[in-house]
């Protein structure tokens, strides 16, 4: 299974802190964003990432949540 690496996304306010999973080889490769549900960012999203990554696809589960709560 593909390692995980916890990444911060810049961004205008703050950053968000996000799971990457890069595939294995050189890229460029497609890339998909997991998104995660109400519970936030679980194992069950980052096996769906590293899954992706599995598959040939750079994948960015951003933590929504990362930043405070609802």
């Amino acid at each position: 299974m593909t390692e995980i690496q916890r990444i911060a996304v810049p961004t205008a306010d703050a950053a968000i802190l996000a799971d990457l999973a890069v595939p294995a080889g050189t890229g460029p490769w497609p890339g998909v964003v997991v998104v995660h549900d109400a519970f936030g960012l679980g194992d069950d999203i980052r096996r769906n990432t590293a899954r992706f990554a599995d598959n040939g696809f750079l994948a960015l589960a951003p933590d929504l949540f990362s930043r405070g709560g609802l």
